[in-house]
Protein backbone atom coordinates (compact mmCIF):
# COMPACT_ATOMS: atom_id res chain seq x y z
CA UNK A 1 0.00 0.00 0.00
CA UNK A 2 1.45 3.36 -0.72
CA UNK A 3 1.96 6.05 1.41
CA UNK A 4 -0.73 7.37 3.25
CA UNK A 5 -2.55 11.13 2.63
CA UNK A 6 -2.02 13.44 5.88
CA UNK A 7 -4.56 14.18 8.21
CA UNK A 8 -6.89 17.24 7.65
CA UNK A 9 -8.17 19.33 10.49
CA UNK A 10 -10.94 22.04 10.58
CA UNK A 11 -13.74 23.98 12.26
CA UNK A 12 -17.03 23.57 11.74
CA UNK A 13 -19.66 26.25 12.63
CA UNK A 14 -22.68 25.39 13.17
CA UNK A 15 -26.37 27.26 12.72
CA UNK A 16 -26.20 28.22 16.74
CA UNK A 17 -22.70 29.20 16.41
CA UNK A 18 -21.11 26.71 17.84
CA UNK A 19 -17.44 26.08 16.68
CA UNK A 20 -16.88 21.99 16.28
CA UNK A 21 -13.03 21.30 15.87
CA UNK A 22 -12.89 18.17 13.70
CA UNK A 23 -10.42 15.68 12.10
CA UNK A 24 -10.30 13.73 8.43
CA UNK A 25 -8.01 11.17 8.40
CA UNK A 26 -8.00 10.08 4.39
CA UNK A 27 -6.53 6.32 3.04
CA UNK A 28 -4.26 6.26 0.22
CA UNK A 29 -6.73 5.35 -2.61
CA UNK A 30 -10.28 5.12 -2.60
CA UNK A 31 -11.52 4.47 0.47
CA UNK A 32 -13.59 0.89 1.73
CA UNK A 33 -16.14 2.56 4.43
CA UNK A 34 -16.30 5.94 5.73
CA UNK A 35 -16.36 5.63 9.70
CA UNK A 36 -17.56 8.69 11.85
CA UNK A 37 -16.56 8.77 15.22
CA UNK A 38 -17.88 10.09 17.99
CA UNK A 39 -16.35 10.30 21.69
CA UNK A 40 -17.99 10.14 25.33
CA UNK A 41 -18.97 12.91 27.67
CA UNK A 42 -15.40 14.57 29.26
CA UNK A 43 -13.71 13.29 26.37
CA UNK A 44 -12.34 14.59 22.62
CA UNK A 45 -11.54 13.24 19.33
CA UNK A 46 -7.77 12.48 20.85
CA UNK A 47 -8.65 8.90 22.42
CA UNK A 48 -9.99 7.49 18.30
CA UNK A 49 -6.43 8.43 17.62
CA UNK A 50 -5.32 4.98 17.95
CA UNK A 51 -8.60 3.46 16.39
CA UNK A 52 -8.55 5.65 13.32
CA UNK A 53 -4.69 4.83 12.49
CA UNK A 54 -5.71 1.06 11.87
CA UNK A 55 -9.14 1.96 10.22
CA UNK A 56 -7.32 4.44 7.69
CA UNK A 57 -4.39 1.69 7.56
CA UNK A 58 -7.03 -0.85 6.66
CA UNK A 59 -7.92 1.49 3.29
CA UNK A 60 -11.10 2.76 5.58
CA UNK A 61 -11.67 7.13 5.71
CA UNK A 62 -11.94 7.87 9.62
CA UNK A 63 -13.59 11.69 10.67
CA UNK A 64 -13.31 12.49 14.11
CA UNK A 65 -14.25 15.66 16.22
CA UNK A 66 -14.64 17.51 19.38
CA UNK A 67 -18.55 17.28 20.34
CA UNK A 68 -19.88 20.69 21.06
CA UNK A 69 -18.69 21.64 24.86
CA UNK A 70 -15.63 19.28 24.69
CA UNK A 71 -11.61 19.28 23.03
CA UNK A 72 -11.33 22.64 21.10
CA UNK A 73 -14.22 23.28 20.08
CA UNK A 74 -16.57 25.87 21.24
CA UNK A 75 -16.59 25.46 25.32
CA UNK A 76 -19.76 26.87 26.70
CA UNK A 77 -22.28 26.62 23.48
CA UNK A 78 -25.66 28.24 23.78
CA UNK A 79 -27.59 24.70 24.17
CA UNK A 80 -26.18 20.87 24.41
CA UNK A 81 -29.18 18.83 24.43
CA UNK A 82 -29.30 15.84 22.74
CA UNK A 83 -30.86 17.62 19.44
CA UNK A 84 -28.25 19.74 19.16
CA UNK A 85 -25.45 16.75 19.21
CA UNK A 86 -27.08 15.08 16.81
CA UNK A 87 -27.98 18.35 14.85
CA UNK A 88 -23.41 18.91 15.10
CA UNK A 89 -23.05 15.09 14.19
CA UNK A 90 -25.00 15.55 10.82
CA UNK A 91 -24.40 19.17 9.50
CA UNK A 92 -20.60 17.96 9.83
CA UNK A 93 -21.58 14.62 7.66
CA UNK A 94 -23.30 16.90 5.00
CA UNK A 95 -20.57 20.09 5.09
CA UNK A 96 -17.79 16.55 4.44
CA UNK A 97 -19.89 14.27 2.41
CA UNK A 98 -18.72 11.35 3.60
CA UNK A 99 -22.29 9.71 4.07
CA UNK A 100 -22.97 7.12 4.50
CA UNK A 101 -21.11 6.03 7.23
CA UNK A 102 -20.81 3.96 9.27
CA UNK A 103 -21.61 5.51 12.91
CA UNK A 104 -19.40 4.60 16.33
CA UNK A 105 -20.01 6.20 19.53
CA UNK A 106 -19.15 5.64 22.84
CA UNK A 107 -21.04 6.62 25.83
CA UNK A 108 -22.60 10.22 25.09
CA UNK A 109 -21.49 9.59 21.59
CA UNK A 110 -23.04 6.39 21.83
CA UNK A 111 -26.36 8.15 22.35
CA UNK A 112 -26.26 11.09 20.08
CA UNK A 113 -25.29 8.48 17.08
CA UNK A 114 -27.80 5.84 17.68
CA UNK A 115 -30.06 9.11 17.60
CA UNK A 116 -28.73 10.81 14.38
CA UNK A 117 -28.94 7.16 12.53
CA UNK A 118 -32.68 7.20 13.64
CA UNK A 119 -33.59 10.72 12.07
CA UNK A 120 -31.23 10.37 9.30
CA UNK A 121 -31.13 6.87 8.06
CA UNK A 122 -30.21 8.15 4.44
CA UNK A 123 -27.21 9.13 5.72
CA UNK A 124 -26.24 6.02 8.19
CA UNK A 125 -24.75 2.61 6.64
CA UNK A 126 -24.14 0.77 10.07
CA UNK A 127 -24.05 1.81 13.50
CA UNK A 128 -21.91 0.46 16.05
CA UNK A 129 -22.64 1.58 19.80
CA UNK A 130 -19.75 1.29 22.91
CA UNK A 131 -20.95 1.41 26.27
CA UNK A 132 -24.59 2.67 25.44
CA UNK A 133 -28.18 1.26 23.64
CA UNK A 134 -31.51 1.85 23.46
CA UNK A 135 -32.74 0.28 26.69
CA UNK A 136 -32.58 1.72 29.97
CA UNK A 137 -31.76 -0.12 33.07
CA UNK A 138 -32.42 -3.50 33.29
CA UNK A 139 -34.60 -4.63 36.06
CA UNK A 140 -33.31 -8.12 36.36
CA UNK A 141 -29.49 -6.82 36.33
CA UNK A 142 -29.35 -8.01 40.35
CA UNK A 143 -30.35 -11.64 39.38
CA UNK A 144 -27.98 -10.91 36.25
CA UNK A 145 -25.36 -9.61 38.35
CA UNK A 146 -21.80 -11.34 38.12
CA UNK A 147 -20.13 -13.19 41.13
CA UNK A 148 -19.12 -11.03 44.03
CA UNK A 149 -21.50 -8.12 42.74
CA UNK A 150 -24.85 -6.74 44.21
CA UNK A 151 -27.87 -4.40 43.36
CA UNK A 152 -26.15 -1.21 44.33
CA UNK A 153 -22.94 -2.39 45.55
CA UNK A 154 -19.94 -3.20 43.71
CA UNK A 155 -17.65 -6.18 44.25
CA UNK A 156 -14.80 -6.52 47.49
CA UNK A 157 -11.73 -4.49 46.43
CA UNK A 158 -8.64 -6.25 47.14
CA UNK A 159 -6.52 -3.73 46.27
CA UNK A 160 -7.63 -1.62 49.39
CA UNK A 161 -4.29 -1.26 51.73
CA UNK A 162 -4.42 -3.33 54.52
CA UNK A 163 -4.16 -2.65 58.49
CA UNK A 164 -0.96 -2.41 59.91
CA UNK A 165 0.00 -5.18 62.27
CA UNK A 166 -0.54 -3.09 65.73
CA UNK A 167 -3.82 -1.78 64.29
CA UNK A 168 -6.42 -3.30 67.44
CA UNK A 169 -8.57 -5.38 66.07
CA UNK A 170 -11.62 -3.16 67.41
CA UNK A 171 -9.73 -0.07 66.97
CA UNK A 172 -10.63 1.07 70.65
CA UNK A 173 -7.68 1.34 72.16
CA UNK A 174 -4.25 0.10 73.97
CA UNK A 175 -4.76 -3.33 75.47
CA UNK A 176 -2.90 -5.19 78.55
CA UNK A 177 -1.12 -7.95 78.13
CA UNK A 178 3.15 -8.84 77.74
CA UNK A 179 5.11 -8.25 75.22
CA UNK A 180 4.39 -9.66 71.61
CA UNK A 181 5.60 -9.48 68.00
CA UNK A 182 3.66 -7.53 65.41
CA UNK A 183 2.49 -4.09 68.14
CA UNK A 184 3.22 -0.70 66.91
CA UNK A 185 6.53 0.50 68.84
CA UNK A 186 5.50 2.59 72.01
CA UNK A 187 2.18 1.08 72.18
CA UNK A 188 0.69 -2.04 73.73
CA UNK A 189 0.05 -5.23 72.12
CA UNK A 190 -2.74 -7.24 71.35
CA UNK A 191 -4.24 -9.10 74.23
CA UNK A 192 -8.17 -10.29 74.64
CA UNK A 193 -7.86 -8.63 78.15
CA UNK A 194 -9.07 -4.84 78.19
CA UNK A 195 -6.91 -2.66 79.99
CA UNK A 196 -8.49 -1.48 83.48
CA UNK A 197 -7.63 2.00 82.50
CA UNK A 198 -9.32 1.88 79.25
CA UNK A 199 -11.52 4.14 78.36
CA UNK A 200 -9.20 6.97 79.88
CA UNK A 201 -11.46 9.20 82.58
CA UNK A 202 -12.98 12.58 81.11
CA UNK A 203 -11.09 15.66 80.67
CA UNK A 204 -10.78 16.97 84.32
CA UNK A 205 -11.37 14.04 86.15
CA UNK A 206 -8.72 11.79 88.00
CA UNK A 207 -11.48 9.09 88.99
CA UNK A 208 -11.84 6.04 87.01
CA UNK A 209 -13.60 6.08 84.16
CA UNK A 210 -17.59 5.44 84.11
CA UNK A 211 -18.89 2.24 83.21
CA UNK A 212 -19.81 1.91 79.49
CA UNK A 213 -23.59 1.83 78.78
CA UNK A 214 -25.15 -1.22 77.59
CA UNK A 215 -25.01 -2.60 74.05
CA UNK A 216 -28.08 -1.74 71.85
CA UNK A 217 -28.26 -6.04 71.71
CA UNK A 218 -28.60 -5.98 75.94
CA UNK A 219 -30.87 -3.05 75.95
CA UNK A 220 -33.15 -5.10 73.35
CA UNK A 221 -33.07 -7.87 75.24
CA UNK A 222 -34.04 -6.06 78.42
CA UNK A 223 -36.96 -4.29 76.58
CA UNK A 224 -38.21 -8.03 75.50
CA UNK A 225 -37.83 -8.93 79.09
CA UNK A 226 -39.87 -6.15 80.78
CA UNK A 227 -42.66 -6.89 77.88
CA UNK A 228 -42.90 -10.76 78.61
CA UNK A 229 -42.92 -10.11 82.26
CA UNK A 230 -46.25 -11.77 83.81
Amino acid sequence: MGLLTPTTSGTLTTPDGARIAHRDHHPAGRPTTTFLLLHGLAGHQGEWDTLAGRLRSDGHRVVTYDARGHGAGTRTPATTTREAHVQDAVALIEALEPAPVTLVGQSLGGHTAMLSAASHPRLVTSLILIEAGPAGPSRTFPHRSPPGWTAGRSPSRPWRKRKPSWVTRHGRGPWSGGATAGTRPGTAPRSSTRSPNWPPPPTGSSGPASPAPPSSSRANTARCALRNRP
